[in-house]
């Protein structure tokens, strides 16, 4: 558990994790060098089954999760992040699939957001589907996650900095090969989001991130071409859009022509989540009056599945 000046929320986190019906685990507590009173509030627990690494200096997440790999010694690595808590039964769940299902190396759960916010989030669970989601993005709750420890003997699997924000799909896209990974149809993990104003100089560096990691998947696949990583960006992304929508339709088609040639994705998957994508991006530019419903198929089943959805909205 990597933890930086949480005190108001760390007794809450900590008593979810004394109260699980799963007793047989390590609780690591990285200290990115708090300021406020979470020291005091950890040592408050005189469990033997806690145990507290205080960093000299605030070095930031990727860090703190490093050193907890290299600290391993159980047969799994929970995460859990110091202001969310957990149901009483998450750890004994994960483990259970764990331990019945040894060709997957990462388990997560779907998610209760609360807080700021307050609402249900699922996940994927066919694993090939969540492969060949990839190419967007990655389609598991990385604070809900269960990794095998076994993944991280390589001394190359590890987090990194290269991309702002983004050290779990980086690292999710670089284990694609290596494990396969779902989530369980259960809420175990509670998720705070507090409220955000985000500055546009951060905005502008993780929508840079994005494309910086979007030219890395599609250089992979052997698809890349001047501009690529803004289509792409734009066909995923819920954002304004530059290009007529041929432009997006082709390149969705380079896409699984590159696939089918390296065999990246799980093909047929890919292709149903580069549809999806396609044709949420179709009625996205419908609605902004940027494309007509001609241009969209020329077909009427699109036209009466579009007005269905405007119906359904109002």
């Amino acid at each position: 558990m990597p933890n930086y000046n949480n005190g108001p929320y760390l007794r809450k986190c900590l008593d979810s994790v004394l109260n699980q019906t799963f007793s047989d685990f390590i609780l690591l507590i990285i200290d990115d060098g708090s300021t406020d009173d979470s020291i005091s509030i950890i040592k408050e627990y005189d469990d033997p089954r806690f145990v507290l690494y205080q960093k000299e200096k605030n070095s930031g997440i990727v860090d703190s999760l490093n050193i907890g790999i290299e600290k391993l010694e159980t047969e799994y690595f929970v995460r859990l992040d110091g202001d969310d808590y957990m149901r009483k039964d998450r750890i004994e769940r994960l483990v259970e699939f764990m331990d019945n299902n040894s060709d997957f190396g990462i388990c997560g759960s779907d998610m209760k957001v609360f807080d700021q916010d307050d609402y249900s989030m699922a996940y994927g669970r066919n694993w090939k589907e969540n492969k060949a989601h990839l190419v967007f993005c990655h389609n598991i709750a990385h604070p809900s996650i269960i990794f095998r420890s076994s993944i991280f003997e390589n001394k190359e699997i590890r987090y990194r900095s290269n991309f702002y924000l983004m050290e779990d799909y980086d690292l999710l896209y670089r284990l694609r090969d290596v494990t396969k990974y779902t989530s369980l149809e259960e809420q175990l993990y509670y998720y705070r989001q507090t409220a955000r104003n985000e500055p546009e100089a951060i905005v502008q560096r993780k929508k840079e991130t994005y494309l910086a990691f979007y030219v890395r998947i599609l250089e992979d696949l052997g698809c890349y071409y001047p501009e690529a990583e803004k289509v792409h960006f734009e066909l995923y992304k819920n954002v304004s859009v530059s290009f007529p929508f041929k432009q997006y339709k082709e390149h969705c088609q380079r896409i699984l022509t590159a696939n089918k040639e390296k065999s990246i994705y799980p093909h047929k998957e890919l292709e149903e989540i580069v549809q999806t994508t396609l044709n949420q991006l179709k009625y996205r530019m419908m609605d902004k009056a940027k494309l007509s419903f001609l241009d969209a198929s020329g077909n009427r089943a699109t036209f009466k599945y579009y007005i269905q959805s405007k119906f359904k909205k109002s």
